[in-house]
């Protein structure tokens, strides 16, 4: 089975130590010894400070018991030592999980090795040079999400606001539509009369331009004609003096000037009637000129009105540019929005999916729990009939020891008895030996002749 591989860089024993010495200073000490010669103790404490330097969990919360681990547990007081320590087994490991460890084990705390303990600081020390790396960069988008959560809002506010004016325009403009039908209706009727009328006025001003050039030639011929009477006085006057005086002649004359006269009279009343008329007609024309003016001043009112009506017609298309404009960073945001929401349910997926883990985890510790209870109630059975037997094997004990007590009495006796009669024996061979050694100094010089 081949062993996994790590994608940390493993640290020598003094960078571990420069690194724990500069991250701790003088709070707690590490030295060498610790790493080649790893004591389950100060190994835990390690981990402690790693964790809260890391991930800003106190040892605190570490050790106190989860109440819905105790909560299967039938003696909690039995347990007060072994959950906290599964409790933080199991944080452990899933922060090595994040370090880039995936089998960390309890034997790492509880039994730790020299070259394991120095991999997991190494991977330790990786991830929180990593994270205080990065820390800047996601600091930095932390607060661009909060400006941009609060950009949206702001742009929400305002939103709302314009949809509240364009209701208002647009209830308002509803309102105001009867009216302005009706403007249009009598702006078109006016228009059509303008426009008769401005006929009517140019036919009648050709007209009166015609009657005022027939006027000019009237009077011209009028003071042609005085002009013609003054000389015809005068050269009438000087005939008088030139030629006799014929009374019928005279009379013929007279009478033929004042038929002249008679008929310049009835010419000159014509003109009059006739110009009177002109007089009468430029009258009314005057006053048609009146009607056009007070229509053309209600016109240009009317075109104000419409002047108006067009620039609230175009601050109402401004702002729906601004409003798609806003839509648009609408749109931006709320792909953003969701880019962010989708991280934050494949977020939420993870953390169900640990939690299922950490349940599942959970699940599994208690059932090892209520094996480890059961097994420690047949224990207790067993301990209970090991109780007994060792109570009835301590009876028979006692009644061995006593025995054994009388054998051993006895034994003494018997030993004493022994003795003495060892130390008879002993003294009989001794007096034995003595007579053997007289009687073979007797017998040497024989020997030897």
């Amino acid at each position: 089975m081949s062993q996994p591989a790590y994608n940390f860089p493993s640290l020598t024993s003094d960078d571990l130590l420069i690194f724990l010495q500069d991250l701790f200073q003088e709070e707690f000490v590490t030295s060498e010894n610790d790493l080649k010669n790893p004591q389950p103790m100060h190994v835990q404490a390690i981990y402690s400070h790693l964790l809260e330097a890391s991930l800003n969990i106190t040892p605190g919360q570490l050790k106190q018991p989860q109440l819905e681990a105790t909560n299967f547990l039938s003696y909690n007081e039995l347990h007060e030592d072994s959950v906290p320590l599964i409790m933080y087994t199991l944080v452990m490991q899933r922060f090595m999980t994040s370090c880039g460890v995936n089998d960390f084990k309890l034997k790492d705390l509880t039994g730790p090795k020299p070259k394991r303990f120095q991999r997991n600081l190494s991977a330790i020390v990786n991830y929180y040079r990593f994270k205080q790396q990065r820390e800047p960069t996601f600091e930095r988008i932390k607060q661009e999400t909060d400006a941009l959560n609060e950009q949206h809002q702001c742009t929400l506010h305002e939103i709302d606001e314009l949809k509240a004016k364009i209701n208002k325009i647009k209830a308002q403009r509803a309102e105001e539509e009867p009216q302005v039908q009706q403007l249009c209706s009598q702006v078109e009727e006016l228009g059509m009369h303008m426009s008769a009328y401005q006929q009517e006025q140019a036919s009648q001003q050709k007209a009166v331009q015609q009657l005022k050039a027939e006027i000019a030639e009237k009077v011209a011929k009028t003071d042609q004609y005085k002009v013609l009477t003054l000389s015809a006085k005068e050269e009438g006057d000087k005939l008088k003096s030139q030629i006799v005086q014929s009374p019928e002649r005279m009379k013929s004359k007279i009478s033929g000037m004042h038929s002249a006269i008679n008929t310049s009279k009835l010419g000159k009343e014509e003109k009059a009637q006739c110009l009177q008329e002109k007089i009468t007609q430029i009258q009314k024309m005057a006053s048609i000129h009146d009607c056009c003016e007070q229509a053309s001043t209600l016109i240009s009112a009317i075109n104000c009105e419409l002047d108006k009506q067009k620039e609230a017609t175009n601050e109402v298309e401004k702002v729906k540019d601004r409003i798609s404009v806003q839509r648009d960073a609408l749109r931006d945001m709320t792909a953003k929005e969701n880019q962010l929401k989708r991280q934050k349910v494949s977020k939420q997926e993870r953390m169900s999916k640990l939690s299922l883990q950490h349940q599942s985890k959970m699940t599994a510790a208690s059932e090892a729990l209520q094996m480890s209870k059961k097994e420690v109630e047949i224990g207790e059975e067993k301990k209970q009939k090991l109780q007994h037997y060792l109570n009835t094997l301590k009876g028979e004990m006692a009644n061995v020891q006593k025995e054994m007590d009388d054998k051993t009495s006895n034994h003494t006796q018997e030993m004493n008895k022994l003795q003495d009669t060892y130390a008879a024996l002993i003294e009989a061979v001794d007096g034995y030996h003595k007579d053997l050694a007289t009687v073979f100094k007797e017998v040497a010089p024989w020997l030897k002749s």
